[in-house]
């Protein structure tokens, strides 16, 4: 499905990219002052009447309501209000109260939606292993960025040499839309541009929670220093946030010139879709690619928020043997899978640790997608997007997208080695079982996995190819 509304679009995008410049206009500069007053408001209303939130309560637990709509609005039976950025937030006295209130405004006329405040958190993760050394030149922190895996160094390589010079690379921001991170860790010293704190409404976003300091370490560990992190922290110290609160990360992140925006946050509540849905709807289409982690409960992907979005980069889990991490939501709706077990990244204070988690995978892409915006920044969210599952390995990973992320096939100039379809560099029999699961119609391969199947060089994938590469592997061709 999110690759047929990204052909659909593949258009209309052109013309946005040919004719507007959306992360450089004096009206987003605007746009932002006003998110940010919006936003300071939003915060002290929430912050007046948070002993309303009931505990457990569900999607409306907060008693809070979120409008999409630019027209004046009745207030009538509600205790506050805020209006800003095309969004009404409206505070009740009570869950059924917001409840009746948001069916009411969905038959208005010019109401875009009407959804519940909803609380989200941070994706759980689980602490392993202790403090590594500090990176030294050519290495990662993450395994998965190793030549097996993303392969990011030999991409980094191949873009450094078509250009020069890091120097000549573009400056590309990536939003971490988290719970802050520590500016000051060495590891990000000149890695960062400014960010904010959308909960006390500031530009210090140090907090007591780990989660956003890893997640953005693993995007700089990743990339060459043309990347640049923004922490936005959308939560408090413990990881807890709001669906209003992060979709105005998610908007300040376009408005500011982010060409990737990371998710590694979510909730289970329905009723948030349309307001998740309209701003990345907004976001993609000015150029931003929203990296967002699938999920930690082991369930479809589809009942996660906004991880089901579907012009979002939706990441699940895996690990180092390529298998889909047994906490990892999966489904029809994730786009990839990324290395997300015993991930070794930035953690407070000055440290690193390994971590496991969907939050940990999705940094991964999202140093991905920063790479391929810095060798062209004019790529479209979608042809980003593309281009990503386009390179993916096909492990047989079920509900994992189109495969693994990697970066191999992207390189220019690189040859495809017929029979070689997981791209390891050898042709094996695992290959030659591959291209007979997609002769059978079991899986599907694409860009270069595709092309290393089809031996023959028929446009198609049959047994005689996948016999062929057994005899390859087999020293018998």
């Amino acid at each position: 499905m999110k690759r047929i509304v990204a052909m659909l679009t593949a258009a209309f995008m052109l013309l946005i990219c040919l004719g507007v410049n959306a992360h450089s206009t004096a009206v987003e500069a605007e746009n932002s002052e006003a998110l940010l007053e919006f936003n300071s408001e939003l915060t002290d209303m929430i912050k007046a009447y948070s002993e309303l939130t009931v505990k457990d309560g569900g999607a409306y637990s907060t008693a809070r309501i979120i409008v999409g709509s630019r027209a004046a609005l009745d207030y009538a039976g509600s205790l506050a209000h805020v209006f800003g950025c095309g969004r009404h937030v409206i505070q009740y006295s009570s869950p059924e109260a917001a409840m009746a209130a948001a069916e009411s405004y969905r038959n208005m006329d010019g109401v875009e939606y009407a959804v519940p405040d909803a609380p989200v958190s941070v994706e759980w993760t689980e602490p392993f292993g202790a403090d590594r050394q500090a990176p030294h030149e050519n290495s990662f922190k993450s395994w998965g960025f190793g030549e097996s895996f993303v392969n990011a160094f030999a991409y980094n390589e191949w873009l450094l040499e078509s250009v020069g010079s890091a120097d000549e690379l573009p400056e590309i921001i990536v939003a971490v839309i988290d719970t802050g991170l520590e500016y000051g860790h060495p590891f990000f010293e000149g890695r960062t541009v400014p960010g904010y704190d959308f909960g006390d409404n500031d530009s210090n976003t140090g907090g007591g929670y780990f989660h956003g300091t890893h997640v953005a370490g693993t995007v700089v560990d990743g990339t060459l220093p043309n990347v640049k992190v923004m922490g936005l922290k959308c939560t408090d110290d413990y990881g807890g946030g709001l669906t209003s609160v992060i979709v105005n990360c998610m908007q300040y992140a376009y408005q500011n010139g982010a060409a990737v925006a990371n998710v590694s946050i979510g909730g289970y509540y329905p009723e948030t879709y349309a307001a998740y849905n309209s701003v990345i709807n907004q976001g993609s289409d000015a150029g931003t690619v929203y990296t967002i982690a699938s999920g930690n409960d082991s369930m479809n992907v589809s009942y996660c928020y906004p991880a089901c979005i579907e012009r979002a980069l939706t990441v699940a889990a895996h690990d180092q043997n390529n298998i889909m991490w047994s906490g990892s939501n999966f489904g029809n709706l994730v786009d990839i899978t990324a290395p997300g077990v015993n991930i070794t990244s930035a953690m407070p204070n000055g440290g690193y640790q390994a971590q496991t988690g969907t939050s940990m995978a999705a940094p991964h892409a999202a140093a991905a997608c920063a790479m391929l915006k810095s060798g062209d920044p004019d790529m479209s969210a979608n042809d980003v997007m593309d281009a990503l599952k386009g390179a993916a390995v096909d492990h047989g990973i079920n509900g994992g997208g189109t495969g693994c992320l990697s970066m191999t096939a992207l390189i220019g100039g690189s040859s495809v080695t017929p029979g070689d379809v997981d791209s390891d560099g050898n042709v094996t029999v695992a290959d030659a079982l591959m291209s007979l699961r997609c002769a059978m119609g079991l899986i599907t391969l694409e860009g270069n996995a595709f092309t290393a199947a089809d031996v023959d060089g028929s446009g198609t994938v049959n047994v005689a190819d996948a016999l062929m590469i057994l005899r390859i592997a087999m020293g018998l061709a």
